[in-house]
C-alpha cells in the first residue's frame, strides 16, 4: 500500500519488547521508505521527531473500536504506554473501568485504564483482520 502525504499512520518500533505501533503522520516518500513526523507528546518538549522508514514498518491506523466495553482476563489486547499501542495480556478486571495487564514478552505488569486499550488487529496484504 503506498501512502500519500498527510496519511495518518502507525510506525512499528522493534526495538522495544514487544514490537510496538507509534501514531505518525506521512511528510513525503516514494513507496519504499516513508518521512514520518511522530504526534506531538509533552515529553518532546515541544519538538517534533521525524525518522526516515521502510514501508515494511509503516501501516494505516487501525479500524475504529467494535464496541468492546469489557474486557475479560486471559484477552489479548493492545495497550497505550509510553506514547505507543503494545501487545499485552489482561490479568485482572478492577473497579473503575480498569485492567491489570502484563505486556507480551515481558514480567511488567501495569493498571490500564479502558480507554488506553484497545483490540488487536493485524495488517496483512493491505486488509485488517481483528486478532483474538
Amino acid at each position: 500500500m503506498r501512502f500519500k502525504r498527510g496519511s495518518k499512520v502507525e510506525v512499528m518500533n522493534k526495538k522495544e519488547v514487544p514490537i510496538s505501533w507509534r501514531s505518525a503522520e506521512i511528510l513525503n516518500g516514494n513507496g519504499h521508505t516513508y518521512y514520518v513526523r511522530y504526534e506531538y507528546h509533552p515529553v518532546m518538549n515541544n519538538r517534533s521527531m521525524m525518522e526516515r522508514v521502510s514501508r515494511k514498518f509503516v501501516r494505516p491506523c487501525p479500524l475504529p473500536s467494535q464496541g468492546i466495553e469489557t474486557w475479560k482476563v486471559g484477552d489479548t489486547v493492545e495497550v497505550f504506554e509510553d506514547f505507543s499501542w503494545k501487545i499485552a495480556t489482561i490479568l485482572t478486571v478492577m473497579q473503575g473501568d480498569y485492567y491489570t495487564v502484563r505486556l507480551l514478552g515481558s514480567s511488567k505488569e501495569s493498571n490500564v485504564h479502558k480507554l488506553n486499550i484497545r483490540e488487536q488487529w493485524l495488517w496483512l496484504d493491505d486488509k485488517w483482520i481483528l486478532m483474538g
